[in-house]
């Protein structure tokens, strides 16, 4: 199995830093996710990658979902609306 140079991000202390090296845990899994072959009594399948890569998507979802999340709508964001014509 391959070595994860950013498996570590349930260790991040904010929420802002897990998500950013979730983000790139996702982007080294995908890189490692190749054609699944089989020749001459070898085989290489790439099944269990893919739903790894699947959970930590579901992850990440669950990250920005959170209210503490850079960017997130509970993080500030104000939308202003004007009952009156301005004149």
């Amino acid at each position: 199995m391959a070595t994860w140079a950013y498996a570590d991000w349930p260790t991040v202390n904010t929420t802002a830093g897990q998500i950013a090296r979730l983000r790139q845990h996702i982007a080294e899994v995908g890189a490692a996710i190749g054609p699944s072959v089989s020749a001459d009594g070898k085989s290489r399948s790439t099944g269990e990658l893919v739903s790894y890569r699947q959970q930590l998507m579901s992850d990440l979802k669950a990250l920005e979902a959170r209210p503490d999340a850079a960017g997130g709508v509970a993080g500030g964001v104000s939308y202003a609306s004007f009952n009156e014509p301005l004149n």
